[in-house]
């Protein structure tokens, strides 16, 4: 999956020319233990900056990054939310039957003990504007996520 709002982010590529992903592996990025905060592509992004943001809030967020939707590596986060037992999923797609919606439904059906309820941080319920600055107010920024995780902390 591309996204067009990464195209001019600048990062670290791989030396190794035979480097993979393993496909159905969930990788944790950040170690916390308020709550597991998953995600994917731009949102990735995104939550990472929302969990430099409330650790000055004194929040600490465990970033999960899905890597793949289909197989998705639940038990990463499973292990995660049990430890955390809160859960915050933040995607750029809509609410309505999304992969947010399939995670949360997932650690529900798991039986994990939550402190809280879960809460989805979605874009907007519209269809993603072709235009860029359009596009970016339809879907969630850093900000968002950091608000929807302070109010899961509270």
């Amino acid at each position: 999956i591309e996204h067009s709002l990464l195209y001019n982010d600048i990062g670290e590529v791989p030396e190794d020319q035979d480097f993979v992903i393993p496909l159905g592996k969930a990788q944790v990025l950040r170690k916390g233990e308020d709550l597991t905060l998953v995600s994917w592509s731009l949102m990735l992004k995104r939550s990472l900056e929302a969990a430099g943001q409330l650790e000055q809030d004194g929040v600490s967020a465990e970033v999960i990054d899905l890597q793949s939707t289909s197989p998705m590596d639940i038990e990463t986060i499973l292990d995660s939310v049990g430890r955390t037992g809160r859960l915050l999923v933040a995607e750029q797609s809509t609410g309505c039957a999304g992969v947010g919606a399939e995670i949360v439904a997932r650690v529900a059906e798991a039986g994990v003990r939550l402190k809280v309820p879960p809460k989805r941080v979605t874009g907007k319920d519209i269809p993603i504007p072709f235009a860029a600055n359009l596009e970016r107010l339809a879907v969630p920024e850093s900000t968002d996520i950091a608000t929807a995780a302070l109010r899961i902390i509270k």
